[in-house]
């Protein structure tokens, strides 16, 4: 008697155990469906001009202009001017990245410490990390670790057949002491899944 409930015991831990492996197989199993249908997922990126921005040693500005430059009237390199969108074609939400990558081949390169950057939606709001009254250095984003040279800009994220809108204004800051020596500082912008 004692050997058949003994027996019975270890059966039912059997059933328990294999119930749970099979289990976790289904959702593992679920998991790499999702995290391969979503290597196919993708992003609409829009830029009005390019997604390359100069800015040039000839002027600093103080971050009130800097902040408030709506794109025109100041001589070509002195704040760069970008506006873009980013929308969501996909059947689901998606999570995304906005980085920035500085052009290395660049001969006489201004320090990032002295770009200044400020990201808004297109009604000039801005965006989570940038206050209304403060503006972000390049060299104080957050350097990401599987793109050498990349900052992170801001990170989000975009329901199926959503849109955000933004303006990235840059600059170099009021305490750049001026040079007779021409430099510049160039980057990219990218848009990526998460």
């Amino acid at each position: 008697m004692m050997k058949r409930n003994k027996r019975e015991f270890l059966q039912s831990i059997l059933i328990v155990l294999l119930s749970l492996m099979i289990f976790v197989l289904i959702i593992a199993g679920y998991m790499k469906i999702d995290e391969y249908k979503r290597s196919f997922y993708k992003l609409n990126t829009k830029f009005d001009t390019s997604d390359i921005i100069t800015v040039s040693n000839k002027l600093p500005l103080s971050s009130e202009v800097g902040r408030n430059y709506t794109g025109s009237g100041m001589e070509k390199d002195i704040e760069g001017y970008a506006v873009f969108s980013i929308n969501n074609p996909n059947e689901k939400k998606v999570n995304y990245e906005i980085y920035i990558t500085k052009k290395e081949n660049q001969a006489n390169s201004i320090k990032s410490n002295y770009i200044s950057l400020y990201l808004t939606d297109w009604d000039n709001k801005p965006y989570d990390g940038f206050d209304k009254n403060e503006t972000v250095a390049y060299s104080d984003l957050y350097t990401l670790t599987d793109k050498p040279g990349s900052r992170l800009l801001y990170k989000g994220s975009l329901v199926s057949g959503g849109t955000k809108n933004f303006i990235l204004r840059s600059w170099i800051s009021d305490n750049y002491v001026i040079s007779d020596e021409e430099a510049m500082f160039s980057y990219d912008i990218d848009v990526r899944i998460k």
